[in-house]
């Protein structure tokens, strides 16, 4: 339960975000969002996405489940304070 392995948790994530992302395109659509005004940035983007892709494939390969779960779980753990702080109302 404590031992995320990576090769399992980073595709699963991936595919459950792109599902996501691709259910966002027909409500777009019916919004009239204009893709062609932003051909530039999404090629932009594309092409920052396989790059990242390709990074974090090779720090993939030199990291240990180990260090991945302890950094995953300080990461999650600083996105949930910055939203407590975010949302408070104090």
């Amino acid at each position: 339960r404590d031992f995320l392995l990576i090769y399992v948790f980073v595709p699963t994530k991936a595919a459950f975000q792109c599902v996501t992302h691709v259910m966002k395109i027909p409500i777009f659509i019916s919004l009239s969002f204009r893709y062609q005004d932003y051909l530039p940035h999404m090629a932009l983007l594309v092409c920052a996405t396989i790059m990242g892709t390709k990074i974090g494939t090779n720090l993939l390969k030199k990291t240990s489940n180990q260090v991945f779960n302890k950094l995953f779980k300080v990461l999650l753990f600083g996105a949930g304070i910055k939203l407590l702080f975010k949302f408070s109302t104090i």
